[in-house]
């Protein structure tokens, strides 16, 4: 699943691939005209940005079911916010 403030994508993909493959489907799913150069997918845990050549493989915390967010760029130098919300495990 990939989220984006109020829209979740829901994205087929294999360990292989890579992060540059999901802003792909991205692209696609959002029938708009963003580039994958305009994208940013983020691992909520850590916040940490995947580069375009990473593979989901290297990522230990990309199993299935994993949640990834994605901002666009606003204008050259101003990306959307990540509304990364941080999961409570207490029950």
């Amino acid at each position: 699943r990939v989220k984006r403030r109020n829209q979740t994508y829901f994205i087929t993909c294999t360990p292989e691939d890579t992060a540059k493959y999901v802003k792909e489907q991205i692209a696609l799913a959002t029938k708009e005209s963003w580039t994958t150069s305009q994208m940013r997918l983020i691992l909520p845990a850590g916040h940490t940005v995947l580069e375009d050549d990473d593979k989901l493989q290297a990522h230990d915390s990309i199993q299935n079911d994993a949640e990834l967010h994605v901002v666009f760029q606003i204008s050259e130098n101003e990306w959307e916010s990540a509304d990364v919300e941080q999961i409570s495990t207490e029950g």
